[in-house]
């Protein structure tokens, strides 16, 4: 089974939450189990995670310098090459990794949403009490992945989506991961540590 994530959120971001989940997700699926192959597909790129991969082999694209108006160009390369790698891998799926739609829906598609702070504070980013920026793709997605239950009742009440549609999958962490690669360890007992 090939599971491709899109170009979408590492062509936004150097570093950040969305891009190290989904960059995450990619590094699990592939170090955890061999009947699934994920693979980022994202021509051009600006994110440094997708750079410190063991999985280079299935990542999909080169680095480039973020420079000024380079966005738009980036996008119209990364949506014509990224059509073209997709129909060559074959996905089972793709996993979308931002809300805008850039191709005609050919194989079936997971979205996560983080929150919904654009719809419920529309007013501090200057939008209207309607404004529903993931309006398009939740009604093309087969299925979405909402991070709590409190995510998945604002999706409910702002978007009336089918809650059969939903599944709520709480983040993980690779704490454990940093534990281990601790030489010195702050304690030596075992503590949780609550922010």
């Amino acid at each position: 089974m090939n599971i491709i994530f899109d170009f979408k959120i590492f062509l936004q971001q150097n570093y950040g939450g969305p891009s190290r989940y989904f960059f995450n997700l990619f590094e699990y699926i592939n170090k955890r189990n061999n009947k699934y192959n994920a693979f980022i597909i994202s021509p051009v790129y600006y994110n440094e995670y997708l750079n410190s991969s063991i999985f280079k082999d299935k990542i999909i694209g080169t680095k480039f310098p973020k420079i000024k108006f380079t966005g738009v160009l980036s996008n119209k390369i990364n949506r014509l090459l990224s059509n073209f790698f997709i129909e060559k891998k074959q996905p089972s799926l793709i996993h979308t990794t931002d809300y805008q739609i850039y191709s005609k829906k050919k194989y079936p598609l997971v979205v996560t949403v983080h929150d919904l702070i654009h719809e419920i504070y529309h007013k501090d980013f200057g939008k209207k009490n309607d404004f529903r920026p993931k309006e398009k793709i939740l009604d093309i997605a087969d299925h979405i992945i909402c991070v709590s239950q409190n995510t998945k009742r604002d999706l409910i009440k702002f978007y009336k989506v089918d809650e059969k549609k939903i599944s709520v999958v709480y983040h993980g962490n690779t704490f454990q991961e940093f534990i281990h690669n601790r030489i010195n360890p702050i304690f030596q007992f075992k503590y949780f540590l609550y922010v």
